[in-house]
């Protein structure tokens, strides 16, 4: 994980409004009745079926869980953002 703010700073449980993935390359698209991330080019049955390109998460730990969960390649870059300027997180699935 990368944090913009440095420690003591940072804000881990509140404040969060979605994830969404950072790679350009990727064509990944989360699907709320799937409830994870579909790759288009793979799945063409499901474009255009109510995607969005974030999904929505409050916290830190809500959001590690999600990346772990998530069906994406491993070394996909997600970042979490933030209500507030600069306290976003970026994550990177293992």
């Amino acid at each position: 994980m990368k944090y913009d703010k440095q420690k003591g700073a940072r804000i881990k449980s509140y404040g969060f409004t979605d994830i969404t993935i950072y790679d350009h390359g990727a064509n990944y698209w989360y699907y709320p009745h799937l409830h994870n991330w579909v790759d288009d080019s793979a799945h063409p049955e499901v474009i255009g079926k109510d995607c969005a390109s974030f999904e929505p998460c409050r916290s830190l730990k809500a959001a590690i869980r999600k990346v772990n969960k998530a069906n994406v390649p491993k070394g996909t870059v997600f970042i979490l953002m933030s209500r507030y300027a600069g306290y976003n997180i970026e994550i990177i699935k293992r």
